[in-house]
C-alpha cells in the first residue's frame, strides 16, 4: 500500500506545481527537487514536503516520466518485481491492472482536456 501512497503523493505534488504555474502557460517541474520549493510566484509554495524513497526498492532513485516539452510529469519504481496487486485500482490507476512489473505503475499527472 505504501507504494500507492508515495506514488500518489508525487503525482499530486506535480499537479500542484503544474496548476500553480503563474500566468496562463502551465509548466511541469524541471526535476523532482523543484517540488520541494516552488519559487515561481511571489509566495513560495511547497508541493512536496520531502523527496520520498521508493518503497519497493528503498532507493532514493525513481524512474521519471518527462513531458515532450520538458519537465517531470510522473514517477515510477525501478523495481522489476511482480506487483502484489493486479486489480481493483482507483480510476487514475486503471492502467496498472495486470502489470507485469512495478516499473509499469506510472504515477503521471496529465491535465484534463
Amino acid at each position: 500500500r505504501s507504494s500507492d501512497l508515495v506514488g500518489r503523493a508525487y503525482r499530486e505534488a506535480i499537479k500542484s506545481y503544474y496548476e500553480g504555474s503563474p500566468g496562463t502557460v502551465k509548466t511541469y517541474p524541471p526535476d523532482l527537487q523543484a517540488l520541494l520549493t516552488d519559487v515561481r510566484a511571489t509566495r513560495i509554495r511547497r508541493p512536496l514536503r520531502k523527496l520520498y524513497r521508493d518503497p519497493i526498492t528503498n532507493s532514493e532513485e525513481w524512474g521519471v516520466v518527462y513531458h515532450e516539452s520538458g519537465g517531470v510529469m510522473g514517477v515510477f519504481s525501478l523495481s522489476k518485481n511482480v506487483p502484489f496487486k493486479a486489480d481493483g485500482f482507483e480510476i487514475d490507476e486503471v492502467s496498472f491492472k495486470n502489470a507485469k512489473h512495478y516499473t509499469d505503475w506510472r504515477f503521471v499527472y496529465q491535465p484534463k482536456k
